[in-house]
């Protein structure tokens, strides 16, 4: 039985997984970071605007350049040197007889356990940020790992896109007016600070001030010094706020669809609801 992801969680699944191809039947083609640990529409972004097919496999794909398709249409210099770089790489692409394989960075063996999840906390990028709390949060697990993510700039917002030499728009999605970096998004936008403020008055949460707030750590740490004294309670509110503007800067760039923050901060609202009813039956 097929396991269906929405854009956000597949983003975290890649982050935390290592594909190697074989028969490329399994893999997407254009979504999936198969190539060199990187998706071609990460490679060649406005190769897979033009493209026809986005969801073809590997395999599908590489058959008779199905890939290829609709890109005559490209215009523009930076589509054509895009173009260049993803075919050079692509000429060194060679399909095997075994399916395609996926593995968990975090193990030695390659498979997923819950305690290697956990003991991540232990190597990461921040050696003095407290990973225990964020572990022991009583909330999802998918929702821990974005969180972990977001603390080391892992995210794939169009800051690292371009600072690894891809094309990408600089400007959030949110408010149209800040560059896009993980601080901005959750801090420092307008957008997501009327969130923050609107899910402070409903929960007597104390969101500290953000200027002069460079880095998505400090942030992190400010928030949840400032709520130390309830913080297993906050930390609930905390991180399915922050998972939630994330989910909405996606919403924007996939499905082309938006919340006002009001509308918003009724998901958030629901979805702490549903999870404390949902651990209730357990």
């Amino acid at each position: 039985m097929p396991v269906h992801l929405n854009p956000i969680e597949r983003a975290l699944f890649q982050l935390c997984t290592t594909i190697t191809i074989g028969n490329g039947a399994r893999t997407s083609f254009w979504h999936d970071r198969w190539l060199d640990g990187e998706a071609p529409k990460d490679i060649a972004p406005d190769c897979f605007r033009w493209a026809w097919r986005k969801n073809h496999s590997v395999a599908a794909a590489l058959t008779a350049r199905q890939w290829m398709r609709g890109l005559h249409r490209m215009n523009t210099e930076p589509a054509a040197r895009q173009f260049v770089v993803l075919w050079n790489r692509l000429q060194q692409v060679r399909l095997a007889d075994q399916e395609d394989t996926v593995s968990w960075r975090f193990t030695a063996n390659g498979t997923y356990s819950a305690s290697s999840a956990y003991d991540v906390q232990f190597h990461g990028s921040f050696g003095d940020q407290n990973w225990d709390t964020i572990w022991r949060a009583k909330v999802e697990n998918k929702t821990k790992i974005f969180v972990w993510l977001l603390l080391q700039r892992r995210l794939p917002t169009n800051d690292r896109v371009i600072k690894h030499g891809g094309q990408a728009n600089p400007i959030c999605q949110l408010c149209h007016i800040g560059d896009e970096t993980t601080t901005h998004i959750m801090a420092k936008c307008s957008y997501a600070t009327e969130v923050w403020r609107t899910m402070a008055t409903r929960t007597q949460l104390f969101v500290p001030p953000t200027l002069n707030m460079h880095r998505i750590k400090d942030w992190w740490t400010r928030l949840s010094a400032a709520n130390s004294q309830h913080l297993d309670r906050y930390s609930q509110v905390i991180i399915y706020t922050a998972w939630n503007i994330w989910k909405e800067f996606w919403r924007r760039v996939f499905d082309n669809k938006a919340q006002r923050p009001s509308q918003l901060v009724e998901v958030i609202t629901q979805d702490l609801h549903d999870f404390s009813l949902a651990r209730e039956q357990d």
